[in-house]
């Protein structure tokens, strides 16, 4: 199957003719329709296949078909990444918008755009042939369907171990055909342990698968809910400190609840995980794990804004000093009338002593701390005896 048939050009090279396009979107047409083709030839060849009796032919039939289907699945993966660098060369990012839109390159676009879709669904139709199931209810549906069947082939087991009972009895007995009946004996003991532990270990494989996919749900889950609560926090209301508080309790909530939702480390995977993880599973996992260390990031961004927003800063204390009050001055000899008079202040004991003329101060309430003192003085004052 040829599928590298197109003639692809380099994205700095200069743009090829139309008819280039639209020869190379028609052979990778033809590519598509033929894979699509030989995935339905394979899908109806297994349901019609009828398994032999004999062990040997059932093991070269199985081989054959896994062998088959290698291929097939190469196929679809060489024709998806075939797609997608044809699509490249197409749409050439680094020309102006006005080339972009041309409309044979938007035909050309949609066609490819068009047979990729239809080789991701071929793709997945391909893998959901998996034995292990891609979500929690194919596992489900498997698991119910191989419970179903070690129910259904119990009766078989018991049947077979009546067999072996009977041969044993018949080549102790020294039956004349002892040289046939001990070897199938030996050989239906061989099946019968085979199967018990091929059923057992079916179960076991397919439990595990459950356990895993229900840690991608939850881990999933977790993690739309935390980008939902980032997008509904809006930051202008919590530019006040109670919005922000609220919010960032909000967030280690929401960060507390991941110890049941968290998918593990991919140490931790592989341990438990290792006999059922596929290739694809893998990668899933690997989205999985990355898109949790977003959000959790995320959410650890945001909470040191919050914090800073909900950061009170206390109201600055200024400290003031109160002005001393400035005591009354008497003349030597006199009292104050006031019942709360102070004596005479030792600052001003040199003072030159005032006439008897001068009348005797009055005075008012203090004002802000400091006590004034009008001084009335009489007419001898006016006249120069001071």
């Amino acid at each position: 199957m040829n599928l590298m048939a197109c003639t692809l050009v380099a994205p700095n090279t200069p743009r090829p003719s139309t008819s280039l396009w639209l020869q190379a979107v028609e052979k990778f047409s033809a590519n598509t329709q033929e894979i699509s083709a030989s995935l339905r030839a394979f899908t109806q060849k297994l349901q019609e296949t009828e398994f032999p009796n004999d062990v040997a032919s059932t093991e070269e039939l199985l081989r054959s078909q896994c062998a088959e289907y290698s291929v097939l699945k190469d196929d679809l993966l060489s024709a998806s990444r075939h797609g997608e660098t044809l699509l490249n060369c197409i749409k050439r990012p680094g020309e102006p918008r006005s080339a972009r839109l041309c409309p044979d390159k938007l035909i050309n676009v949609t066609a490819v755009e068009r047979l990729l879709t239809c080789l991701e669904v071929s793709l997945k139709q391909l893998s959901g042939m998996s034995e292990i199931g891609d979500s929690v209810v194919h596992v489900d549906q498997l698991l119910a369907e191989a419970q179903d069947f070690h129910v259904l082939t119990a009766d078989q087991l018991e049947k077979a171990e009546e067999l072996r009972i009977i041969g044993t009895q018949l080549i102790e007995s020294q039956h004349y055909a002892v040289d046939s009946i001990q070897p199938k004996c030996v050989e239906l003991v061989r099946m019968r342990d085979a199967f018990h532990d091929r059923i057992t270990r079916r179960l076991e494989t397919l439990h595990k698968c459950r356990d895993l996919q229900e840690r991608i749900e939850r881990a999933n889950k977790w993690c739309t809910e935390g980008v939902e609560l980032l997008a509904s926090q809006q930051i202008e209301r919590c530019q006040a400190p109670e919005f922000a508080e609220e919010a960032l309790r909000e967030l280690d909530e929401f960060m507390a609840s991941s110890d049941h939702s968290r998918l593990g480390s991919s140490r931790e995977l592989k341990t438990m995980f290792e006999d059922v993880i596929t290739p694809e599973t893998k990668g899933l996992v690997q989205q999985v794990l990355k898109r949790i260390e977003d959000v959790q990031m995320m959410c650890e961004k945001r909470k040191s804004s919050l914090k800073k927003l909900a950061t009170r800063l206390p109201r600055p204390v200024h400290a003031v000093t109160p002005e001393p009050a400035v005591p009354l001055y008497y003349p030597q000899g006199q009292t104050s009338s006031h019942p709360h008079s102070h004596p005479a202040s030792p600052l001003h004991a040199d003072l030159p002593k005032s006439p008897k003329s001068m009348r005797k101060a009055s005075t008012l309430p203090k004002v802000s701390g400091v006590t004034k003192v009008t001084l009335h003085v009489s007419n001898a004052y006016d006249t120069g005896v001071l």
